[in-house]
């Protein structure tokens, strides 16, 4: 019960300090990749890249803001999302249970799951965790989900976000 006792404080602190690092969450890896499936060229997917990187970067850091703090504070973003992306990302809250989107990066459209859809992939990971103890996973889990980017209506839209299993 030692480990209990030690990891109570730490838990507890899990919010305030997700709560601290939010503002400059998610961070961007870049790769030079052609993660499209409707662009050859390396550097117009580069160049599209950066209009998205802005788009999801806000998105996910809203989705942060409300999972950790409760807070909606850019209503605007969720025009770049479509419905379902947005029951995923912005759930009614819970009591216990909160997300945290942390990285970005391009991911190869063959090393996904939905890679027969006409756009733009990512790799976004997040760390998911309960605000209370939990003695069968103590640590909280690490995913890694696949989002996708399309043009819907000369406007570029989050349209899935998804499992890669």
């Amino acid at each position: 019960m030692v480990i209990s006792f030690i990891q109570q404080p730490l838990i507890k602190n899990k919010k305030k300090f997700i709560a601290d690092i939010i503002s400059v969450l998610p961070v961007v890896e870049e790769k030079n990749m052609n993660n499209s499936t409707v662009d050859n060229s390396i550097s117009k997917v580069k160049a599209e890249r950066q209009a998205h990187y802005k788009i999801i970067k806000a998105v996910l850091n809203e989705a942060n803001r409300k999972s950790t703090l409760g807070l909606a504070s850019n209503k605007d973003v969720y025009s770049f999302v479509s419905e379902k992306v947005q029951k995923i990302l912005f759930p009614k809250p819970t009591q216990d249970i909160y997300t945290c989107y942390y990285k970005v990066e391009p991911a190869d459209p063959k090393q996904t799951v939905i890679w027969n859809k006409k756009g733009y992939f990512y790799f976004v990971y997040c760390f998911t965790d309960s605000y209370t103890p939990n003695p069968a996973d103590p640590y909280g889990e690490i995913k890694k989900v696949v989002l996708f980017v399309e043009k819907v209506k000369s406007k570029w839209i989050i349209n899935d976000f998804s499992s890669n299993n």
